[in-house]
């Protein structure tokens, strides 16, 4: 069951990263954006143990350790800025004819129940394919993609205008090296909203996530 998608106004008056606020929200270009060589060793292991769908299943972990970062979980919403309850990931689904639709899912969700769901909409997705999201999840979503058919070290991603506050993540092949494993994972975000310390502190929240998965 889906949990209730909520969002508390933050007091710009007493927000700690207002100068940077104002800051980046008048440049053109507001985003900034990251690529790692993230190891998944263990999270690797596991997926294999458990024969668990890996894409799935790294996006799982992924916004776990992104819930757990407060920065990450604020919204700049008509010139209002909201701290939101929960992500949801809005991901790309490959298709039978070479295109893709959108999928969401909820990765708050305990995981058999999550993978369960997201099973249905994968389905869903084949049966009617669009390139469209629940309007009113928009603001609680992670948008999540990825290239499978190539490693790469570094990735540009699209730039809506007017620009949103929505985080995006994208990796591609994973590759072994010195008996680890690694992804090229990136990350995209808003920074009026987002410093480069939250994104370290992203990234090293991932291992723990993966040592609880």
């Amino acid at each position: 069951m889906k949990k209730e998608l909520t969002m508390k106004e933050i007091d710009l008056s007493s927000y700690a990263r207002k100068s940077a606020y104002d800051f980046f929200s008048k440049v053109a270009d507001p985003y900034i954006s990251f690529t790692v060589q993230q190891d998944i060793s263990l999270l690797y292991k596991k997926i294999k143990e458990r024969k668990l769908p890996f894409f799935l299943s790294l996006q799982f972990v992924l916004l776990r350790a992104m819930e757990r970062c407060p920065n990450l979980m604020s919204r700049k919403l008509e010139g209002k800025l909201y701290t939101i309850s929960h992500l949801c990931a809005s991901f790309t689904f490959a298709l039978k004819d070479g295109t893709f639709a959108f999928c969401s899912a909820y990765p708050y969700l305990p995981f058999e129940t999550y993978l369960s769901e997201v099973l249905k909409a994968e389905q869903e997705a084949e049966d009617n394919p669009e390139l469209a999201d629940d309007e009113k999840e928009v603001p609680y979503m992670v948008f999540v993609s990825s290239v499978p058919w190539f490693s790469y070290t570094g990735h540009e991603m699209e730039k809506p205008l007017p620009p949103d506050s929505n985080p995006r993540l994208t990796w591609g092949k994973f590759f072994f090296k010195d008996e680890k494993v690694f992804l090229p994972l990136t990350i995209q975000v808003n920074h009026a909203l987002v410093d480069g310390r939250d994104l370290g502190d992203f990234f090293s929240l991932i291992e723990e996530e993966a040592e609880k998965f």
